[in-house]
C-alpha cells in the first residue's frame, strides 16, 4: 500500500490526542460516543486505514511489536 505524505499542523494533532485521552477517561467520566469520534478524527489525520470489514480504524498496524514470550521451563504438573 502506497501512502502520501501530507501536512498536518502540530496544534491540530496535540489537539486531537488530547480530545482523544479526555473522552477515553475511566468508567465514571468517560465518553464513549465522543471517544469514538476523536478516535476517527486521530485516524484521519494520520492517514490510519479502516480495518477491512469497515469496523474501525486499523491502528494495530503501526503498534510498536511486543516481545515473544518467554518460554517456561521447568516440570509442569
Amino acid at each position: 500500500m502506497r501512502r502520501t505524505i501530507r501536512d498536518v499542523s502540530l496544534p491540530a494533532l496535540r489537539r486531537a490526542i488530547a480530545d482523544y485521552m479526555r473522552s477515553e477517561g475511566c468508567d465514571c467520566c468517560s465518553d464513549r460516543n465522543a471517544h469514538a469520534g476523536h478516535k476517527r478524527v486521530l485516524a484521519e489525520l494520520l492517514d490510519v486505514p479502516p480495518y477491512k470489514d469497515g469496523s474501525g480504524c486499523d491502528f494495530g498496524l503501526f503498534e510498536t511489536p511486543r516481545p515473544a514470550p518467554k518460554p517456561r521451563t521447568g516440570v509442569l504438573r
